[in-house]
């Protein structure tokens, strides 16, 4: 059974999207750009095939100028960018299919964020903490081990340390506190340990 297009009407809110009208009831919001590139028109007459894939044409090509607006303000993971599509309710099919693309261009690279993120952090966290942040954005393990495993702790607690305590010298009561938080940042136990000692050394502190 052939279903005919009754109307194709701008959208009061939107000056760049219409509304077509499937039967005499709204069926689909669409692009100027879409809506001519497909040649739609009123009265025209659809199969229930036609339309599905009509529907899911213009469900991925909005899905994917979405996503292309995101990966050009800032780096996203896989994980990431998935569930902001999600959040947009388009469909798997055509976030499928987006990722894949943005994957196959270099748009998303979960290797080269998780480089970008442990060179803009390193000088605040620990292996640890770098390792739970990357984790919660999506990066695999074997990435996250594989972009930390030069990575040195000892420097990065130390400085750490100095930007917490500002440089002065703390008091005994506060070197447990210190050593807590530098395990908040990701620091192992030792590392904290020597880069506390290494601190206390630099006023005599015995």
């Amino acid at each position: 059974m052939s279903k005919k297009i009754t109307e194709i009407k701008l959208q009061v809110r939107n000056k760049s999207r219409f509304s077509v009208f499937i039967d005499g009831e709204f069926s689909f919001g669409i692009s100027e750009f879409d809506l001519l590139k497909l040649s739609l028109k009123q009265g025209q007459e659809l199969t229930d095939g036609e339309l599905i894939d009509i529907i899911k044409s213009v469900d991925e090509s909005e899905c994917q100028e979405y996503a292309n607006s995101l990966v050009n303000q800032k780096l996203y993971t896989e994980k990431k960018l998935r569930e902001k599509l999600y959040s947009k309710q388009f469909s798997s099919i055509s976030i499928n299919s987006v990722v894949d693309k943005l994957k196959g261009y270099g748009y998303i690279d979960d290797f080269l964020y998780a480089e970008t993120y442990i060179e803009e952090l390193k000088n605040k966290y620990g292996v640890m903490k770098l390792k739970q942040k990357l984790y919660e954005r999506g990066i695999s393990r074997e990435i996250i081990d594989k972009c930390l495993e030069d990575f040195e702790n000892q420097g990065t607690a130390l400085a750490v340390l100095k930007i917490k305590t500002r440089g002065q010298k703390p008091l005994k009561d506060d070197y447990p506190k210190l050593l807590r938080f530098l395990a908040q940042k990701g620091f192992q136990y030792d590392q904290a340990k020597n880069a506390l000692n290494t601190f206390l050394e630099e006023f005599d502190v015995e």
